[in-house]
């Protein structure tokens, strides 16, 4: 009798360690599957977020979307080296030129600095300078359609000599020149780059920059797959390190005269510049 006693006891003791490990299985499966169900709805809210836009389609062929990303340092040099008034409309007319035959652009993103504002002390007489940048031209820029506007920062590094010999003669403060350095520029550059390749939201990218430090970031869109296209300005030379790392190099023949705008505006547009030259580039493994 307390032999069966025993057994009986031992019995619901297995019975209840048995039920309790079902319900314990049942806890874990019942997690695992709310877990699973949670992440699926984020992922699915996450293709939703970043699903490419429907491509435009001409004459039956469905259109490259590309962005145009343009330096604005590199282009305001090029601009004035060849004595071509750097303006807001020149920028637009530029980055219309950039898009080709086959081609649906689908923004144009502009790199720059805003002017420097503020007092510094001359090098010579420690006088004041004040330095009014007027930065409205930005503003006019960003509310062109199609546009958008990335700004870093202008410092201020001191002053630098204009010449490297002065002969034997006190030196004044107009022989000075205030040094600015762009900081920020190539790295917003760079983060576009990488969140296209991450939404997926273009095919091809039109580069007009000179900047080496932009190399890494090709390297990357490219192995994401997208195409990098680098663009060169009318009597400007390109960095053989830029083209090694481009899968098409065009050359932007002149610089655009009253061309078509991105704007709608009440007139007709006047004759556009020459399409760009593209030529492949073969450069090395990506």
């Amino acid at each position: 009798m307390c032999g069966g006693g025993i057994a009986s006891v031992g019995g619901g003791a297995a019975t209840g360690g048995a039920t309790k490990a079902r319900l314990v299985g049942k806890s874990a499966l019942t997690w695992i599957t709310l877990t699973l169900h949670f992440v699926t709805i984020r992922y699915a809210r996450r293709r939703a977020l970043f699903r490419p836009p429907a491509r435009q389609r001409s004459g039956g062929l469905i259109l490259k979307r590309v962005a145009v990303l343009i330096d604005g340092g590199h282009l305001r040099i090029a601009a004035l080296t060849a004595r071509v008034k750097y303006e807001p409309d020149l920028i637009e007319k530029v980055a219309v030129a950039c898009v080709s035959n086959g081609e649906d652009l689908f923004r144009a993103f502009y790199y720059d600095c805003p002017l420097f504002n503020g007092t510094r002390k001359l090098p010579v007489s420690g006088a004041n300078q004040v330095f009014n940048g007027d930065n409205e031209w930005l503003n006019v820029l960003a509310s062109k359609e199609l546009f958008a506007i990335r700004l870093g920062t202008l410092k201020f590094r001191g002053y630098k000599p204009k010449k490297s010999k002065f002969l034997g003669r006190a030196l004044t403060d107009a022989d000075f020149k205030p040094d600015f350095e762009q900081k920020g520029v190539d790295m917003r550059i760079g983060l576009d780059i990488a969140n296209f390749c991450v939404t997926k939201a273009v095919d091809r990218i039109v580069l007009i920059t000179n900047d080496t430090d932009c190399i890494p970031a090709m390297k990357y869109g490219r192995r994401a797959g997208l195409q990098i296209i680098l663009m060169s300005l009318p009597g400007q030379a390109t960095a053989p390190e830029l083209l090694h790392h481009a899968d098409i190099h065009r050359k932007l023949g002149e610089w655009p005269k009253p061309a078509k705008s991105l704007t709608p505006s009440a007139t007709p547009p006047a004759p556009a510049a020459p399409p760009p030259v593209s030529q492949p580039v073969a450069g090395p493994p990506l």
